[in-house]
């Protein structure tokens, strides 16, 4: 897998002639084009076109020179380069490991095949190993799915499932094709432009100058637009009207917050590039495709990468051919050599010599690192100060020098959009103008600006670096920021309720006796005299449920109700309240109600299937609706997902079964038995359902049960909605 983006057929150079000029290349395709063979417009058709052609040329004793040919493929120029060099350079080398995607022996599926339960669309994309479908589900009513099909396992699968963040592309589900040898891992459908695209642009852009406008990214992914990618949401300002540089510091922050959760959560990815991070309409990135990341829960990853994205100690790795123990600083590095490119559009090493063996570019390209780089103030003059330096630090050869952490990265990139710093580059931009306007104010400007660009108090610095922690989902390090920051500041309001979200999320993975709820109930309500309000009878009400004592939770929610106040939140926690009683006729009321008010909703949606499953078993109803099935395939979309609500959709579907064997429902629940023993429910939990009591004996569940099962990690209550909500 080094470089990644294999060519989509595999093809076998003749003995290199002297190479073509551009000229000759490009009077080539000329005459090709004239011949009545036109350059495809879709991207992925043009990758193909490009890399077919050069071959054909290099049959006919014409080989171009690489670089050059690449030029004149400006909008996927990236893509293709390292398409023709991973074919020319390691074909043989990775043929050795696992066939790649370019081997057609394999059985790959092809547009309007049934595959494991899917319908194939077309082809999107190839990488080293694997081919990438569009396709459609039949049994969650033809939503549209991202097929990642390879030969290399459920790894991937296995780190991600158990993962959920809004900066990481999910893992919905994993299936084997047998007779294909192959494994579908399934993905929603979230967009088709990638950072390569906006890194493609800024490359042809960037030819006299830098780009200017933060608007250019979301060019880039506009030309990218397929009719089937999802509604646009409203992009970050920063991206609609700010400059270029915080358009790319904005993508940093967000990636690096999306690093700090996969490094709390125990996961590096090791092969940070720009093909691997997808934008959706919005502009928002979302990291895909861990295939090389090591996790603590899975065997050490294999050497790999993408050469010129890999740290000194990765390069070291790769041509030892030994495994290494990175740790998440070669993320740090990666992701620098990212920013770096999208802002100076070239390398920091500059470009290797397309005709040395990856072995010897591994080799220039650390004689090149040695002898330094070109500075990250020194290509992009607008980068604050600080933020340059922790960029800069990011590229250090040495694993010590770069920073510590994601959290300590993420805070100080985000120095570059405080309002005094946004402020001094604005007025550094028009200085002219502001000299003429503003010159009998210079000195009212010159306080005001000095006392903008003094550092933030102790506990706003603590604060903030709780927030930063509490959106990584590290709540035990956000909650002892938060007190810092209340003990420096005992009467500020906002860090006692800081303090007391912190504490709330670390008490939703423990059992109610080993919560303290006091100290939470004290941080969260109110404390002024007079009758209580929404939100403190509201956080009294969870409480309740979490103790046990539902029907004084329903009392308490009642009251809120008669307030004027019937949130989904209220509704869905009253009606789970109400299921604890048995008062399923009651619970289901508010559950439509709380679904009608937002179908988006996954406790909503889980707790009105459940109602349906309990009143299946309890013979209130003959059979279970189709809408439960739906509301439980919808809740497992919405995520996150755990092991009890894999266990539960296997257990409604196996009641579906029972109800009517025809309609194929009883292999969805074998599907579901699968993933909910996987993320680590215990078997014993399905005894009470013969059925899938019977199919914990079949020889596939017999292998499974005898492996190492995965030790179920601690995991959120996934029916109660949070009562407060950590202000932006």
């Amino acid at each position: 897998m080094t470089p990644a983006e294999p060519p989509p057929s595999r093809g076998q150079d003749s003995a290199v002639s002297p190479s073509l000029g551009s000229g000759n290349a490009a009077r080539r395709t000329q005459e090709m084009e004239g011949g009545g063979t036109p350059r495809p417009e879709s991207k992925s058709d043009l990758l193909a076109f490009g890399f077919t052609e050069f071959h054909r040329l290099s049959r006919q004793g014409e080989r171009p020179e690489i670089h050059e040919w690449c030029d004149l493929f400006p909008t996927c120029r990236s893509s293709l380069r390292r398409m023709l060099e991973v074919q020319s350079h390691l074909g043989s080398q990775l043929d050795e490991l696992v066939k790649g995607s370019w081997d057609e022996s394999i059985d790959w599926p092809r547009a309007g095949e049934q595959r494991e339960g899917f319908t194939i669309v077309r082809e999107l994309a190839r990488g080293a190993f694997a081919r990438v479908y569009l396709a459609t589900e039949p049994a969650t009513g033809d939503r549209l799915v991202v097929l990642k099909c390879s030969q290399v396992g459920d790894a991937e699968a296995r780190t991600m499932g158990r993962l959920s963040h809004p900066g990481i592309v999910p893992i919905l589900s994993a299936r084997r094709d047998e007779f294909a040898d192959l494994t579908l891992v399934c993905m929603p459908y979230l967009g088709s432009a990638t950072l390569e695209d906006v890194l493609d642009r800024v490359r042809t852009a960037s030819a006299g100058s830098r780009p200017r406008k933060a608007v250019l990214i979301l060019d880039a992914i506009r030309a990218c637009a397929q009719p089937e990618d999802p509604s646009t949401p409203r992009a970050d300002a920063r991206l609609q009207q700010g400059s270029y540089t915080d358009g790319v510091l904005l993508l940093a922050v967000q990636l690096v917050e999306t690093l700090a959760f996969l490094h709390t959560n125990g996961v590096c990815h090791r092969d940070l590039k720009p093909s691997n991070v997808l934008l959706d309409p919005s502009g928002k990135p979302l990291l895909l495709d861990f295939n090389l990341s090591d996790s603590e829960r899975e065997a050490a990853a294999p050497v790999g990468g993408t050469l010129r994205y890999m740290a000194p100690e990765q390069l070291h790795a790769f041509l030892d051919k030994h495994p290494n123990t990175l740790d998440e600083r070669a993320d740090f590095y990666a992701l620098a050599v990212m920013v770096y490119e999208l802002l100076a559009g070239e390398s920091p090493y500059g470009d290797l010599p397309s005709d040395a063996l990856a072995a010897e570019q591994a080799r220039i390209l650390l004689e090149r690192r040695a002898a330094g780089f070109r500075s990250f103030r020194q290509i992009a003059p607008d980068l604050e100060r600080p933020v340059a330096a922790i960029l800069d630090r990011c590229l250090a050869l040495e694993v010590a020098e770069r920073p510590g952490s994601a959290a300590e990265l993420a805070a100080e990139l985000s120095r570059q959009f405080t309002p005094a710093r946004r402020l001094r580059r604005w007025l550094a931009a028009r200085r002219r103008w502001v000299l003429a306007t503003l010159g009998l104010l210079v000195v009212a400007f010159v306080v005001l600006a000095s006392v903008w660009a003094v550092m933030p108090p102790y506990s706003q610095r603590e604060y903030d670096r709780g927030r930063i922690a509490y959106r990584a989902g590290d709540f035990n390090a956000a909650e002892m920021h938060f007190d810092r920051a209340l003990r420096a500041e005992p009467n500020d309001a906002r860090f006692r309720f800081a303090r007391g979200c912190a504490r709330f999320q670390q008490s939703k993975y423990l059992s109610p006796e080993q919560v303290k709820f006091d100290p939470i109930l004290e941080d969260l309500t109110s404390t002024e005299p007079g009758p209580a309000d929404p939100r403190t009878l509201a956080v009294h009400a969870y409480v309740q449920i979490r103790n046990q004592k539902s029907p004084l939770a329903i009392r308490l929610y009642n009251r809120i109700e008669k307030s004027g106040n019937r949130s989904v939140m209220v509704l869905n926690n009253r009606a789970y309240a109400y299921m604890s009683i048995s008062q399923w006729e009651k619970a289901r009321s508010d559950l439509d109600r709380a679904v009608q008010l937002d179908p988006h909703c996954q406790a909503a949606r889980y707790n009105r299937g459940l109602v349906a499953m309990n009143m299946r078993i309890t013979r209130k109803i003959p059979a279970i609706p189709r809408q439960a099935l739906q509301d439980l395939e919808q809740a497992l979309q919405l995520g996150p997902r755990s092991s009890a609500l894999y266990r539960d959709a296997a257990v409604l579907y196996a009641l579906a079964a029972e109800d009517d064997p025809q309609q194929g429902q009883f292999e969805r629940a074998l599907s579901y038995l699968r993933q909910a023993i996987a993320t680590g429910e215990a078997p014993a939990k399905f005894d009470q359902f013969p059925s899938l009591r019977d199919a914990l004996k079949r020889p596939e569940f017999v292998v499974l049960l005898s492996s190492s099962l995965p030790q179920a990690s601690p995991q959120p209550d996934l029916h109660l909605i949070d009562p407060v909500q950590m202000p932006d």
